[in-house]
Formats: C-alpha cells, structure tokens, sequence
C-alpha cells in the first residue's frame, strides 16, 4: 500500500492552475426548492459567501398525481400553484436532486494542467462505472483534496521512503443523465422560473451539516429520513466522502400493531444498511472513524432509529438543529422546530449563494474540452458492441424461450383445472341468473312470501300447491282448501293485507286427504307496498312439516304426504 498523505482543502486550492476558477455568478438571494414525494421545501436565503444567511422556510403539499410524477408539464404546474400559494414567485431557482438519480464515485486522477484537461479525465474514469453511456450523461466533481503518492523503483517490492513523491487529486465525481436535466429544466420552465443551479442533495446536506458543526475531529455519519429515499453519508473534514441510497422500502405508517411491527423490521433494515456503508467506507483511502451520528428527517422512524443505531454503533446521536445555527425565524413555529428537515434545500442555498457556487451543479457542470475526431472509438464501441452481441444473441434467446415455455405449462395446468371446475361455474352461472332476475323485479320476493306465510291459514286447512312470480310485480301461487269458505276467506284476508286480488274461481278437487278445492290466485302488489310484519302472528307450524304417510297431514308449503 502507498503511503498517502492528505493535505489540507487550501492547500489543494493553491496546487491547482489559476485557470481552474470558475467565476459563478453573484447572487444576493436564492431560493432553494426539495421535492420529496408529495412535499414540497422551501428555502429563501441571502447575502453572500460567510454573511449568508436563511430568510424563511416553508412547505406545502404538491397537488400531483402518482401517475404524472414523471410527467415535466404536470411537476411544474404543482410547484407554481405551491409556490403561489406560500406567496413565492422567484425569477430563478436551485433545485435538489435526488441521490438516486446520481452515479457518484470517488476518484484519484494526476495532477491536472488546467480545468478542462481534469474534467476530461474524469469523464474518462467515471464513464467505466455509469450504467449509461458517457454521450448521455452530465458529469461534473468536487476536488476532495491533494494526494502525495511515493514513486517506487520499478523492482522494488516496497516503496522507499526517500523515493519523491507524485501529486494526484482525489475527487468526488457524479454523472446523471441528460434526460433528467432536461426533466428539471422543463419542470422549471412551466413552473415560470429558471434553474439556477441543480445540485446533489447529499452534497447540500453535507455542507449544511458543516456549517451546523464546523471543525475536524473525525468523521460524521448523517441518516437522512425521507418520504421517497434514504440516504447513508458521511461527512469528514466538512465534505462528502461517501454516500448511498438505502435498499429499502418506505411506505405509509399506522399506529397499529402490524405498523408497528413493520417500522421495527424498517428500523433493523436500515441498521443492517447502515453497518454495511460503514464497512464500504472503511475500505476507503483517507479513512478517518466515525465520531458522531445524526439522523434527520420527517418520519416516525426517526427517534427509534437514532437511539438503536447509537446502541448499535457505540456513537453519540446528536441532534441538527439548524435553526438554532442560523436564527431561523421566519416560517410556522411546526417547521421550525422541524428545521432538520430543510438541511438538504438549506445547504443547497448556502452553497449557490459561495463565490464559487455549488460544489457539484448539474446545471453549471465543468465540461473537459470538445474532442474533434470520434470515429475510431465509435468504430471500436460499435465492433465491441457487434461481439457482445454475438456472444449474448443464443445465450438470449434460450432464457426466452424457456420463460416461454414455463408460461405455456402455467397457462396449461390453469386450463385443465378449469375445465375440472365447469360444472361449478356453470351452477354459479344458473344461481347467478335467478338472483339478477329477482334484482331485475324490483322486489324483495322473500318478504312477500313470508308475508304470504303469515296470512294463510294453518297448514292443516290450506296448503299451497305451486308459487311463481313474474316481473310485472305479480305473484302467483296454486291453493287446496279443505272448504270453499276457507278460500273465500283468503281472498278477504289478501285484500285486507294490501294486494290487488284477481277474483278468485273454486273448483271441486278429488283428493284422498280430504283437500277438496282448489283455487288458482294471481295477486298484484302495489308500488307503494311495503309488508308489515308487526302486525301479524302466523299460525303454529305443524308438529312435522314433513309428517309419515300415515298420518296424512300435508307441508306447510308443500303437496299433502
């Protein structure tokens, strides 16, 4: 391993060309915007470099859509009608970037002649680790600081320490793609402002958590909880050196017992993260240890997760409060207390509002000079691409058919238990008609029979015989009676109880359990009918509504046994 002697920020400063100086443009005041999830957060600052300071936080809820998040127009309709409504109309705004969205890489590259010569070098190193061809991205760094690297003898197996040493730089690279640039800048523009700097939410983080707690004295591990991701960053000599989204997942939370029980599997998911990104970070050159823990952010989780990952960690949790530092006044009393939410928009407004603008900007990246002749690496990407696909094309084309395959002998054992079941669709079908026709009728039918029940006389006299309905509202229904009064009586009793009655013709009945006449009833229910069984008592139930044959007592409803 080389010996690595890191030097300080100032005197990297003076080892790069003059020519490396960007001149940024002076602001006076800038308003910072984070959109996480459905929030929108606010930041107004002014003045400039060390006399910078926070004017008003605020935040709102975006009138969004899921569906049109990635949707530029219908983004910044939301944030003109938020703005509107905090009573904010800025001409240019510095905007976060989600740190999902960003590939960042911590690279050693030598000793740069100027500006433009380090940028091409690393958009060169960079482009081996983006998933996204370098053509597409937008690439900008922060200069980390300035390592002496001891040259060694060709055959020596150590380095000698009187060896002279060789300058590199350590940088802080990120890419992101060019669509999403120009998501931000469309948003932006329908919106009505223009973007003044796009700037890495870690990053502005970082330099926030740097103005909080100035000076050295190890690393500092920053936990920031938010609605749409989170992310793992440390923080050493007041920049960032390592950071990461969370494999995690964050949904919605109750104060159930199933909610609770998943915020403690989220608080475990998050420690395990957590201790891997220390594990990534250790590896790293220039490592210096952890001293201090701070978690930020809006959800419920927040508390639970300091205090277990500073069991977890041995570290002190330590809480932001940034509105303390910066006198923050101007804004709801609920978001001042909650003012470790603003560090990503605070920092970010800070650093637009530095001479030397945002550390890292999207939006103003530092571009290596135009290369002139493409042909031969277009020619080398286009046969390596050739190979590639040569390589692949029945790798390819053997998982697709055996996905194909899979699905066909899912889609098979699907039919074949299917057809096992038709007997049972088809009874469903049938049941599903009868109960669609009697919905059709507008008619509860089983109250009216009931009804029905209660006003015929005893089974033992009367007993029906048959029972239809019809969807014109009419009930009809068989009757055998042991007298013709017992009919005629009926007839009253149906009238009296509401229904329209077709008149009634007895005839004589040859029945050997003594039912000897017979009537058929065709009865008309009114609109307006509504059965009242309060004012009913059914007669009795015969002892057996099924009795022996012996006995030769007829069913309630039912034909004589």
């Amino acid at each position: 391993m080389f010996n690595r002697k890191p030097k300080p920020d100032s005197e990297a400063a003076t080892n790069l060309p003059k020519s490396n100086l960007i001149a940024f443009r002076k602001r006076k005041a800038i308003v910072a915007l984070d959109v996480d999830g459905d929030v929108l957060r606010v930041v107004q600052a002014s003045g400039q470099g060390s006399a910078a300071r926070i004017v008003r936080i605020a935040s709102t809820r975006l009138d969004l859509p899921s569906e049109k998040k990635d949707q530029a127009a219908a983004l910044g309709a939301a944030l003109k009608s938020a703005l509107d409504s905090l009573r904010i109309k800025p001409r240019e705004a510095a905007l976060c970037l989600p740190r999902g969205n960003v590939v960042l890489r911590p690279i050693q590259v030598p000793m740069p002649a100027d500006l433009r010569e380090l940028a091409a070098v690393v958009n060169f190193q960079i482009s081996k680790d983006l998933p996204f061809r370098i053509e597409d991205a937008v690439v900008d760094f922060k200069v980390l600081r300035v390592i002496d690297v001891p040259a060694s003898a060709p055959n020596a197996e150590a380095p000698s320490p009187e060896a002279s040493a060789t300058k590199r730089l350590e940088v802080l690279a990120g890419a992101v793609k060019n669509d999403v640039v120009q998501f931000y800048n469309d948003a932006a523009k329908a919106a009505g402002f223009k973007i003044a700097a796009l700037g890495l939410r870690s990053v502005a983080a970082a330099h926030c958590v740097a103005k909080c707690v100035p000076g050295g004295g190890g690393a500092v591990l920053l936990i920031s909880v938010r609605n749409e991701e989170v992310t793992i960053d440390i923080v050493c000599e007041n920049k960032l050196v390592f950071s990461r989204v969370a494999a995690v997942t964050l949904s919605g939370n109750s104060s159930s017992e199933a909610a609770s029980a998943d915020r403690s599997a989220l608080v475990e998911a998050l420690q395990i993260e957590v201790v891997r990104s220390l594990h990534s970070y250790e590896g790293m050159s220039g490592y210096q240890p952890v001293q201090k823990l701070f978690v930020a952010g809006a959800g419920e989780i927040e508390a639970e997760l300091s205090s277990s990952l500073s069991e977890r960690l041995s570290l002190p949790a330590e809480k932001l409060d940034p509105a303390a530092r910066f006198s923050i006044k101007n804004g709801e009393p609920e978001e001042i207390a909650g003012a470790a939410n603003y560090i990503a928009p605070i920092g970010l407004a800070l650093a637009a509002l530095e001479p030397s603008g945002l550390p890292i900007d999207f939006a103003n990246p530092k571009r290596p000079p135009v290369q002139r002749n493409k042909k031969q690496t277009q020619l080398l990407g286009a046969l390596a691409a050739a190979m590639v696909l040569l390589l692949t094309f029945f790798g390819v084309r053997a998982n697709l058919i055996k996905k194909r395959l899979k699905i066909k002998e899912e889609i098979q054992a699907q039919l074949t238990d299917a057809e096992k079941k038709l007997p049972i669709y088809r009874r469903l079908k049938s049941q599903n008609k009868v109960v669609n026709t009697w919905v059709g009728d507008e008619q509860n039918w089983l109250d009216h029979l009931a009804y029905l029940t209660a006003i015929l006389p005893n089974a033992e006299e009367i007993y029906v015989s048959a029972f239809s309905t019809s969807p014109q509202h009419i009930i009809r229904f068989a009757v055998q009676a042991r007298t013709g009064e017992m009919l005629a009586e009926l007839d009253k009793k149906l009238r009296a109880a509401g229904y329209e009655v077709k008149p009634l013709s007895i005839t004589p009945a040859n029945d050997k359990h003594g039912y000897s006449f017979r009537t058929s009833v065709e009865l008309s229910i009114p609109k307006k009918m509504k059965p009242d069984f309060s004012k009913l008592k059914p007669p009795p139930r015969p002892a057996d509504d099924t009795p022996p044959q012996s006995t030769g007592i007829p069913a309630k409803t039912g034909r004589p046994a």
